[in-house]
């Protein structure tokens, strides 16, 4: 391609990762690796072309893999430990309110219809739950948004924050 070599080579990366190691789903994304020490990552594609520099690339790459391989073991560690602080965070939760947390870790953004439909009961029922989640800190209301529209940014943080592995610089 005149462009995008690296987006492809970054893909089959997480998609080797992914099938060689019998994964669910791809998880180790190397891209904000890639970018957080892009003048290294550009110096050393440039070693590649310009010296044959395969070994450094290597270094290079796998130093990324475990970075970000540590980077995802931290989130997924937050992200469980936040799961259960929001299930302990609602007093005599319903089982309703205990599957709407639930799925907020798979969809962290819900409108009252969707709940509704989801759980088969009725707007003010669903509406009720979100504020409930609401009123507990794990929802925020999207503002300017409409239909009303409420999203978890406890999760939205841990799942899109920067990462903190000190062991990569």
């Amino acid at each position: 391609f005149s462009d995008g070599n690296g987006r492809v080579g970054r893909s089959l990366l997480v998609l080797m990762v992914y099938k060689l190691h019998g994964h669910s789903m791809p998880w180790l994304y190397m891209s904000a690796f890639f970018e957080r020490f892009r003048d290294e990552y550009i110096e050393n594609l440039f070693k590649v072309s310009t010296e044959g520099a395969w070994s450094r690339w290597i270094e290079f790459c796998l130093r990324g893999v475990i970075a970000q391989a540590r980077d995802s073991i931290r989130r997924c560690d937050q992200i469980h430990q936040l799961r259960r602080t929001f299930l302990e965070s609602i007093p005599s939760p319903s089982s309703r309110t205990h599957r709407i947390i639930q799925g907020l870790f798979t969809s962290p953004v819900v409108q009252a219809a969707s709940i509704a439909q989801k759980f088969e009961v009725t707007y003010p029922t669903a509406k009720a739950d979100i504020d409930r989640l609401v009123e507990a800190g794990i929802l925020r209301e999207m503002p300017k948004v409409f239909p009303r529209t409420c999203f978890a940014p406890e999760i939205m943080k841990i799942a899109y924050g920067e990462p903190i592995d000190e062991e990569a610089d």
